[in-house]
C-alpha cells in the first residue's frame, strides 16, 4: 500500500487541489454573482414600472423627491468645487511667495559657493602646487648634487648611477 503522507499531499487523479479550486472558481463566482445583481435590478425596475403606471400620484411624488434630491447634490458638488478653487489659490499662493524665494536663496548660495570654489582654486590651489612643484625640483637637485659631492665624482650622470651598476650597487 502507499504512504499516507504521499496521499495527502498529492491529489488523485481528476481531483483539483483546494488552492487550485479556489483560484479557478474565484472569477466564476465573481461572474454568478455579477449575473444574479443585473437580474435582481431589472426585476426591480419592471416593478417599479408597473407600480408607477398604476398609481401615477405616487409617481409625481418620488419624482418630485429626486428633483430635490439631484438639487441638494448639486448644491454639495458646487460647494465641494469651491473649496477646491480655493485650495488651489492658496496653494498658488505658496508656491509664489514662499517656495520660490526658498528656491532663489538657494540658487544664491550655491552660486556662492561655486564662487568660492572658483576663487580658491585660482588663487590659493594652483599657486600651492606649483610651489610644491618647485620644492620638489629643489629637493631633487639638491639630492643630485649632494650624491655628486659626497662621492667627489663629476662624470656621474643626474640620476646619480654610473653605467652598468644599479642604485643598490653604489
Amino acid at each position: 500500500m502507499s504512504d499516507p503522507q504521499s496521499t495527502a499531499q498529492e491529489p488523485r487523479p481528476g481531483e483539483v487541489s483546494a488552492p487550485q479550486e479556489k483560484k479557478s472558481r474565484s472569477p466564476q463566482r465573481f461572474l454568478y454573482i455579477g449575473i444574479a445583481v443585473i437580474i435582481v435590478l431589472l426585476v426591480v425596475l419592471v416593478v417599479l414600472t408597473i407600480v408607477a403606471f398604476r398609481n401615477p400620484l405616487h409617481t409625481q411624488t418620488l419624482r418630485d423627491i429626486a428633483i430635490i434630491v439631484l438639487a441638494l447634490e448639486s448644491g454639495l458638488i458646487g460647494l465641494a468645487i469651491l473649496v477646491l478653487i480655493v485650495q488651489v489659490a492658496r496653494l498658488t499662493n505658496m508656491l509664489e511667495f514662499e517656495i520660490k524665494p526658498m528656491l532663489e536663496n538657494t540658487n544664491d548660495a550655491l552660486r556662492t559657493v561655486r564662487g568660492t570654489a572658483g576663487f580658491l582654486s585660482e588663487r590659493m590651489v594652483g599657486p600651492v602646487i606649483k610651489a610644491s612643484g618647485y620644492a620638489s625640483g629643489v629637493a631633487r637637485l639638491a639630492g643630485v648634487v649632494g650624491s655628486l659631492f659626497k662621492t667627489g665624482r663629476t662624470d656621474r650622470p643626474a640620476g646619480g648611477r654610473t653605467e652598468g651598476t644599479t642604485q643598490g650597487e653604489e
